[in-house]
């Protein structure tokens, strides 16, 4: 799992960070390349659905495979689109990829073990593996980029997928993802307070870390003149800040309850957005780029919150509820980014850097109140 994670991310991470500048060179306009980005989240999210009722079914391995297969078929489309709404379609396969993910953080959670322990080893596979893939990949995707064209690099995430496709198909899983002495549905899995509140939190945040992120490399090509290998390189800085962020996770009891380790995260995010903002030079960009490592790390920890409400039972379809609600909050952002972008650059990140700085605010005061439980407790009756 700890190869598969390194390699599946590396493959997003070769693009991810040229991926808006991918839309816009083929012609789309700011709010245009927004709607691109959210209807990908879109079509993501109705991919997610089912994804917990065919954990039911099918093996958990073939689901990863599988995802993975559709996964690079996008990316092929996308190196192969000539003009920006055809991004669309292609984007179809890859996101019916994404109903692998549950099943992905379900067998992470079926072997990460209890308390302090399940956290340490979510930070390894679903942080620090996938960290170290992303440290390599963007480089390789922007020398690729500026040396031969943009949509190389998909190619290169493409190959990379396929990899990972082969090490998931070597990890072993039960016939069945664990779910009890019968399925439960997504009605009783959101009537478990604890993991309908966990869910909500994160939908939140990732949208509040969405809406400043999804433009930053627009920002820095468009308004201050960085080249694309450049950004794409910045890349790797980001996921070398997230491997910082895992192992202080990893290594300091405090951060290793989810609420102290998800607003250190969160507030490395609002930092980055802001020294982009105020930043003139590439030292300093680079250094926003380190800081946005906390995006990631802001997704995998709550996974690692989300596995210590879930009981077994309820895991599969909890963490299809978490990616369901992530991913609207995911989606929705580049929209309303973009239209920001367009009055003003600047705008996006200012109000998310805003926004994440109230989340952290609200966060305590609930964590202090006993709102937002940290461990499970017996599951209430379906």
């Amino acid at each position: 799992m700890f190869v598969a994670m390194m390699m599946a991310q590396g493959a997003f991470g070769s693009f991810q960070t040229l991926w808006p500048l991918y839309v816009a060179a083929l012609g789309a306009t700011p709010p245009q390349v927004g709607l691109v980005l959210s209807l990908v989240g879109a079509m993501r999210l109705v991919a997610l659905v089912p994804s917990g009722m065919l954990g039911d079914h099918v093996s958990a391995r073939w689901i990863m495979v599988g995802g993975q297969v559709l996964m690079a078929l996008g990316l092929v489309s996308y190196s192969l689109s000539r003009e920006w709404w055809q991004l669309i379609p292609a984007g179809l396969l890859f996101a019916c990829g994404a109903a692998s993910f549950p099943a992905i953080l379900a067998t992470v959670a079926g072997i990460a073990g209890q308390g302090p322990q399940r956290v340490r080893t979510f930070t390894l596979i679903n942080t620090v593996a996938p960290s170290l893939g992303l440290l390599v990949a963007p480089g390789i995707g922007g020398l690729v980029a500026a040396r031969i064209a943009l949509r190389a690099a998909f190619l290169v995430a493409a190959a990379l997928t396929l990899v990972a496709a082969a090490y998931f198909s070597r990890v072993s899983t039960s016939t069945r993802l664990p779910t009890g002495p019968r399925p439960v549905g997504y009605r009783s899995t959101l009537g478990q307070t604890a993991i309908l509140r966990w869910c909500l939190l994160e939908m939140t945040a990732i949208f509040c870390v969405a809406l400043g992120a999804s433009f930053v490399p627009n920002f820095l090509h468009g308004i201050r003149g960085v080249g694309v290998g450049t950004i794409g390189t910045f890349g790797s800085l980001s996921a070398a800040g997230s491997i910082v962020l895992g192992l202080l996770v990893h290594r300091v009891p405090h951060f290793r309850r989810p609420v102290p380790g998800i607003a250190l995260a969160l507030a490395s995010v609002a930092g980055a957005l802001l020294l982009v903002v105020t930043g003139r030079d590439l030292p300093a960009f680079a250094a926003a780029y380190v800081l946005l490592g906390g995006f990631f790390a802001t997704w995998t920890l709550f996974e690692a919150a989300l596995s210590g409400v879930a009981s077994e039972r309820y895991r599969g379809r909890a963490y299809a509820v978490a990616e369901i609600l992530s991913g609207t909050g995911y989606a929705i952002a580049p929209v309303i980014a973009g239209l920001l972008y367009a009055r003003d650059p600047r705008a996006p990140m200012l109000l998310s850097a805003s926004l994440i700085l109230a989340l952290l605010v609200a966060f305590a005061a609930l964590a202090r109140a006993g709102s937002i439980p940290e461990a499970g407790r017996a599951e209430a009756a379906p």
